[in-house]
């Protein structure tokens, strides 16, 4: 077997070849690369370690799903059969299987349903998973949960940019409800009609398609700081191969889910889920550690804010599916590579992503005012009937991070007012006496 990878920046990723001599030759089965979109991150081989890296390596010459598309939604569907019983511990706070993940890649050569469709191959949980989906509301969601004895599930939404928008309309309870469904806090429903409605022990994951140009669209920056798109893994997708076979007279067989132990990884998982807290082994932890105060797993971008945590579920989900007593230093270095490649991700998507219309039309109108330029109030004002406040505010950002514009703080009889200048006007009169700029 051959093996070729990169890290998150690298520019190739070849899944470990486990087809045969003769399948490859075989006239029925044919395989050719393809290239993902330009610098599209790649995940470290690190994060294939384990029997769930052993079963994607192994299908991986069979289906066009990109690997780390199928990983990250089998580390999911696991940690969902995992439950809530078993934790590790950092500083005083506990963290669980249960993560929520959204795959960011193009229509079609995403494949990200073909993803989905073999993670669930490679689980055979024989339906142990309850899906759920299409909700539209936070009351919806509790509504689901609460006829469930063990209130364990696993949330799909294949048009993730459905929930967000949802999420995003006045009075909406979706974003608050998905916030606590991260945390583990009770889920808390009241109505006149049937009191308290009341959800707690409950383990809910969730796995969410959609495309970055979708998504950039979609998300407002409360979606960013506040919203569940905070609590999100994002995870980059795109297919690396076309592949087609006719297996139909044996000549090519894909691989069964099983491990070279005869076990599935949902019959490890559900093993797991009888231990309770797993201790760190000390190279573990120094490594942990290290990261923590290096502060590597921090980043300046609020969709990134909460990485650490995500970090510490993944390592959790690692070593209980590897069957060891004690957190190893393997799955310390699997779970840091996932989250190097969502920074990656997030990093190259949010650059590539183009401007919406509406933040071009924001733009012109800014431009039309010249050096006088126009407050936002404003603005909110002349596009009350087409922006909410935090659309406008994450538009407003965009601008600012591309040095398309400029905010001048100009003294009035009042308090100070900021007004909003194209950069081209800014740059031609130098800046106006007294003005401070902020990009």
């Amino acid at each position: 077997m051959s093996t070729t990878s990169k890290d998150s920046t690298g520019d190739a990723f070849s899944p470990r070849e486990t087809t045969t001599g003769e399948n490859l030759a075989s006239s029925n089965y044919y395989r050719e690369p393809i290239d993902p979109p330009k610098n599209w991150p790649t995940l470290d081989e690190a994060a294939f370690g384990g029997p769930v890296g052993e079963l994607v390596m192994a299908s991986a010459p069979y289906t066009e799903a990109d690997p780390s598309a199928v990983l990250i939604q089998l580390l999911v569907m696991a940690g969902v059969l995992i439950g809530r019983k078993p934790y590790l511990s950092i500083s005083g706070e506990h963290y669980h299987a249960n993560l929520m993940c959204i795959l960011l890649g193009a229509t079609g050569t995403g494949r990200k349903g073909t993803a989905g469709n073999e993670a669930r191959r490679l689980l055979s949980d024989n339906g142990a998973i309850v899906e759920i989906g299409g909700l539209a509301s936070g009351e919806a969601l509790i509504d689901a949960l609460a006829p469930m004895p063990s209130a364990t599930a696993l949330i799909v939404e294949e048009e993730y940019s459905r929930w967000l928008k949802a999420a995003g309309r006045t009075g909406s309870t979706l974003g608050e409800t998905a916030r606590v469904l991260y945390d583990g806090k009770p889920l808390i429903r009241r109505t006149t009609e049937h009191g308290e409605q009341r959800v707690e022990g409950y383990h809910v994951s969730v796995i969410g398609h959609c495309t970055p140009d979708e998504f950039v669209a979609t998300l407002s920056d409360i979606d960013q700081s506040n919203g569940a798109a905070n609590r999100l893994l994002i995870i980059p997708v795109a297919s690396r191969q076309l592949v087609i076979f006719n297996d139909d007279d044996g000549t090519v067989t894909i691989p069964a889910p099983t491990l070279a132990s005869k076990r599935t990884l949902a019959q490890i998982a559900l093993k797991a889920s009888r231990r309770e807290r797993i201790k760190w082994s000390q190279n573990a932890w120094e490594r942990a550690r290290d990261l923590y105060t290096s502060r590597c797993m921090y980043h300046p971008s609020p969709l990134l804010a909460r990485q650490w945590t995500n970090f510490g579920r993944l390592v959790l989900i690692y070593s209980l599916l590897d069957e060891t007593e004690r957190i190893e230093l393997e799955h310390v270095n699997a779970a840091e590579a996932i989250i190097r490649f969502s920074r990656a991700g997030v990093q190259q998507i949010f650059r590539q992503a183009p401007r919406p219309a509406l933040a071009d039309d924001i733009l012109r109108r800014i431009r039309s005012r010249g050096v006088t330029g126009l407050t936002v109030t404003e603005l909110t004002r002349e596009f009350s009937n087409h922006m909410e406040a935090g659309k406008r505010n994450a538009i407003l950002s965009g601008l600012l991070n591309d040095r398309l514009i400029r905010k001048e703080r100009r003294l009035t009889t009042g308090r100070p007012a900021e007004w909003l200048v194209a950069s081209e006007f800014v740059d031609l009169i130098g800046g106006a006496p007294g003005a401070k700029y902020a990009h």
